[in-house]
């Protein structure tokens, strides 16, 4: 049995902004911080491409839990999203990734 971690319910102080620039964006962004357990807090959707993102504010550090979970998840690496700027990038990136896969 899986005990839950003080991370569990805590979101980093830009997480909803960050969430919302995807948004506005026009992608998906899903909220699962509450899982817990290392799994980041969001999955993102653009063009048909996902990614799973974990929110950091600027010198918020990874936990633990969240590293273990990215050294046994064999899916994409998960990404570190700190500010406006890199979730812009983010998703020029997804949909870059989506053309080549010949989506959008």
């Amino acid at each position: 049995c899986m005990t839950r971690s003080y991370a569990f319910s805590r979101k980093d102080a830009n997480h909803d902004t960050l969430a919302a620039v995807y948004v506005a964006l026009g992608c998906s962004c899903e909220d699962t911080s509450a899982i817990g357990h290392g799994f980041p807090d969001a999955v993102v959707g653009c063009a048909g491409v996902t990614d799973l993102v974990e929110f950091k504010s600027q010198g918020g550090t990874i936990e633990e839990s969240q590293v273990t979970f990215d050294a046994r998840w064999r899916g994409s690496k998960v990404l570190i999203i700190r500010s406006r700027d890199e979730v812009i990038y983010h998703v020029q990136s997804l949909r870059h990734r989506a053309r080549k896969l010949g989506g959008l």
